[in-house]
């Protein structure tokens, strides 16, 4: 089975733990093609994915889209100092734009798969937001909420399979004592947490700062990895036995 996999920096995997490596282990005959982009919002996801398709729209069997997270990550980056700032203003110089609300990304959304649809039959599996911070009840967790219904409003209006990371990941930290709500300082987030993960410390990072799914509240360590591929694998699964592909 071809599948292309395209969302943000938990889909590219090398801030923190990739899921997708853990899925073309367990899975040697899929072909996963991991175009994840660190950074993007949805509606940059959404461009790459809609040229992807019109240039080859039969080029794969399923596409898995993750986006969302920089929606809700990229405003705050207004308020956490001097060069997150600079990072913010960089990203709309490139076009990265995140989405006002929910209401503005479920429009966002709906509109991408419509046109999506209208160039390739491929189906396309949506992924809610598996968490923003790893106590449940403070900061982005909130509003992830109401970005995750709009997430499965939109994959249940256009017939899009689901892979549920929020249920998984809210299942998972629920049960633990909250984790201390950490925030990544500038440098962390762009240089010195990408070291630590290159040298395949990511899971020590995170038992460092008392983190039970995520190296920084987003980032994904082995644990939230194998729990985000597994929400991704079963609607895969479902497909793959659906149209007996391999």
């Amino acid at each position: 089975m071809r599948i292309l996999v395209i969302g943000d920096s938990i889909t590219r995997g090398t801030q923190g733990v990739g899921y997708v490596p853990r899925l073309a282990r367990r899975h040697p005959r899929w072909q996963l093609e991991n175009a994840g982009v660190n950074g993007e919002p949805l509606q940059s996801i959404g461009r790459r994915l809609l040229r992807r398709l019109a240039a080859a729209p039969t080029a794969y069997d399923a596409v898995v889209c993750e986006a969302g997270y920089n929606d809700l990550l990229l405003p705050t980056f207004a308020e956490r100092g001097f060069w997150f700032r600079q990072a913010l203003a960089q990203m709309h110089r490139q076009g990265h734009e995140p989405l006002a609300d929910a209401t503005a990304f479920e429009q966002a959304y709906a509109q991408l798969l419509t046109e999506a649809r209208a160039l390739s039959p491929v189906p396309i599996v949506l992924t809610t937001l598996g968490c923003l911070g790893e106590n449940l009840t403070a900061g982005l967790n909130a509003p992830r909420r109401a970005y995750n219904a709009a997430i499965r409003r939109v994959a249940t209006l256009h017939g899009c399979p689901l892979a549920d990371a929020e249920a998984a990941f809210d299942a998972a930290l629920l049960p633990s004592p909250p984790a201390a709500e950490f925030q990544s300082s500038f440098v962390g987030l762009a240089f010195a947490d990408k070291i630590w993960c290159a040298l395949g410390r990511a899971d020590a990072l995170s038992r460092q700062r008392g983190l039970h799914l995520t190296i920084d509240g987003g980032h994904l360590n082995s644990r939230g990895a194998e729990l985000f591929a597994q929400a991704v694998e079963a609607p895969l699964l479902a497909l793959a036995a659906h149209r007996q592909l391999a």
